[in-house]
């Protein structure tokens, strides 16, 4: 079990992302080269199976763990490598990259993409080709850069985190895309407050 800060009017709240035992050990890996078995390991937390990876792509990969900000061009460039590979759409390819540097790179999944879109669009990343996939989700870190500056309906959460804080927004929300295709902003932030407690201990805001 990991945690993350939430700030909402100037308080701080602990939130923690209960995924499984092995998101701890994952979220180490920004801090060295990243290895094939590191890959093997992030494939099995995400999807329980295991992708044919060469060594060229774990070269290029481990170029991406020093940069500080989005570099489109080698993210293309990796995310072309990845998508090709048997078993590799973008949800993983992007766990790949999240796990490798957190402060540039974000998991895009349903949930987390439809939250942080404020319930306006669903990602199509299912029906595109690699090159519409691999602009979805470069619009899609760019959202979340945004969100982080920002904030989300007056809520703070670093951007290394917030793939977990939509995720966990969304899966509180109880969206249903036949019932309620879109959330109102004061069913968005009721999700929030249900999820988040404070961080002297007491239950919610």
């Amino acid at each position: 079990m990991t945690e993350y800060t939430i700030t909402y009017k100037g308080k701080d709240y602990q939130k923690s992302f209960d995924y499984s035992e092995a998101t701890e050990e994952l979220d180490s890996l920004c801090h060295h080269d990243i290895t094939k078995e590191d890959l093997y390991k992030i494939t099995l937390w995400k999807v329980n199976r295991f992708p044919m990876i060469n060594d060229d792509i774990i070269v290029k990969l481990n170029s991406l763990r020093a940069l500080k900000s989005l570099d489109e061009e080698k993210t293309r460039e990796v995310l072309h490598d990845l998508l090709r590979i048997k078993g590799v759409r973008l949800p993983m390819a992007s766990t790949y990259l999240r796990f490798l540097n957190p402060d540039v790179y974000q998991i895009i999944d349903v949930r987390a993409y439809r939250a942080a879109f404020n319930y306006t669009e669903q990602p199509d990343y299912t029906k595109a080709d690699n090159n519409e996939c691999i602009d979805i989700y470069l619009n899609y870190l760019k959202k979340l850069k945004t969100i982080s500056v920002k904030g989300y309906h007056g809520f703070f959460v670093g951007y290394e985190n917030l793939d977990r804080f939509l995720y966990d927004v969304d899966k509180c929300s109880g969206y249903s895309l036949s019932e309620n295709p879109r959330h109102s902003e004061c069913v968005i932030i009721n999700s929030i407050k249900k999820l988040i407690t404070k961080t002297d201990g007491t239950d919610g805001i």
